[in-house]
């Protein structure tokens, strides 16, 4: 097959210069007076997708029968520059770039009416660029852009432009719900630390009226602890002066002192009867007393544990209490008592305290703990409690 450069070579085919002399007569013969026909490509990019035929558009103006013409399309960034070449009717396969060998091809049912595009099949990335169409014969050439895209690339694109979208949404929408959901929660917490601090503040208001009550109830059972002892010793007194009485009745009274004696006598027996009246009075006045004051004891409650833990006791008079045998009796609601036995052993100094515990040591409890017991109840704050000391003589004193 005859090379490319030999056919620009002149001198060594003087049959090529008649050719071209012969085409250029056949033109000027054919043209009106108007001039040559011009090269003309189209004015926008082609556009191309990856895999796909596409036809680089290029047409003589006017149109005239180019199928005896010589044919140059190239791409001047490419070595060599040739992706189709076509000479004397006849393709030069050699002379194209490797890339385009056999993908490149003319229109040639359309050479007749002028028709010069170029038909590049399964076009490549690679394809995308500038080329151009030329006419030796004419001496003209028109450039035309090839744009290449890829499919996959481009759905990519848009998958991931959907997806992002969408993941953007998505995170919009979980990032109010979050918000909503944060907002509500701290309403929520925050409604309940106020219900709660008004519940403590009620608690405290609470706490502070039972010990208002409290020390008002420790005044009155010292007063009356205080107006028992003065009764005791005035009853203890009066017996004593009546047992000092002299009321013996034996003496054999003579003379004229015999009726004074009898006088005299009377006025002791009725005296004795007034006293006797009056120490009744003194016991019954004290034992109503000890049922009025069942409230009134040695000991008292310091301090309860609202949920069970532990019970804190006051010995609030001037002596030593021992406490062996005596029992501390718990009732919880309308629940069996709950009996604590102390130990023979316990004592309780003057005004000191005696805690009382539950072994549960996680619970918070008092620095002073006394006792430990397991058999201790547990309470809620809402249970109705109700507490008291037993002596060992009987003697029930009522601490709640």
């Amino acid at each position: 097959m005859t090379q490319f450069s030999e056919l620009h070579d002149a001198s060594s085919k003087p049959w090529t210069q008649l050719s071209s002399f012969t085409a250029l007569v056949f033109l000027l013969l054919t043209q009106n007076c108007s001039g040559l026909p011009q090269v003309v490509g189209p004015s926008q990019p082609v556009l191309a997708t990856v895999g796909d035929d596409v036809i680089l558009s290029c047409r003589l103006e006017p149109a005239v029968d180019a199928s005896d013409m010589s044919i140059e399309w190239s791409r001047e960034d490419l070595d060599p520059s040739y992706v189709y070449v076509w000479w004397d009717k006849e393709e030069l396969e050699s002379s194209k770039h490797p890339d385009y060998k056999g993908r490149t091809s003319l229109l040639f049912s359309k050479l007749e009416f002028g028709d010069v595009s170029l038909k590049i099949s399964k076009v490549k990335l690679s394809d995308k660029g500038k080329y151009r169409c030329f006419i030796p014969t004419l001496g003209e050439g028109s450039t035309v852009e090839l744009v290449v895209e890829d499919v996959f690339l481009s759905q990519s694109s848009y998958i991931l432009i959907i997806v992002g979208s969408a993941a953007a949404f998505i995170l919009l929408i979980l990032a109010v719900v979050f918000f909503v959901r944060t907002t509500r929660q701290n309403r929520k917490r925050t409604t309940l630390v106020n219900e709660k601090q008004e519940e403590l503040e009620l608690v405290q208001g609470e706490k502070q009226k039972f010990l208002d009550t409290k020390r008002s109830l420790i005044d009155e059972k010292l007063t009356s602890m205080e107006t028992e002892r003065k009764l005791k010793n005035k009853i203890q007194n009066k017996i004593q002066e009546l047992d000092e009485m002299n009321f013996d009745t034996n003496s054999d009274p003579t003379g004229s002192d015999e009726k004074n004696q009898l006088e005299e006598l009377e006025k002791l027996q009725d005296e004795k009867k007034k006293w006797m009246k009056t120490v009744v009075n003194l016991k019954t006045e004290l034992q109503n007393m000890n049922q009025e004051l069942e409230l009134a004891g040695p000991i008292t409650v310091e301090e309860v544990s609202e949920y069970g833990r532990y019970i804190r006791l006051k010995n609030i008079s001037s002596e030593e209490i021992k406490l062996g045998g005596w029992k501390l009796e718990l009732q919880i609601n309308n629940r069996e008592p709950n009996i604590l036995m102390f130990d023979e052993s316990l004592k309780l100094q003057a005004g000191k305290i005696l805690t009382i515990r539950d072994p549960l040591w996680f619970f918070k409890h008092p620095d002073d703990v006394d006792l430990v017991r397991s058999d201790m109840m547990y309470w809620r704050p809402e249970d109705e409690l109700q507490m008291k000391l037993i002596s060992n003589n009987g003697e029930i004193f009522r601490l709640l």
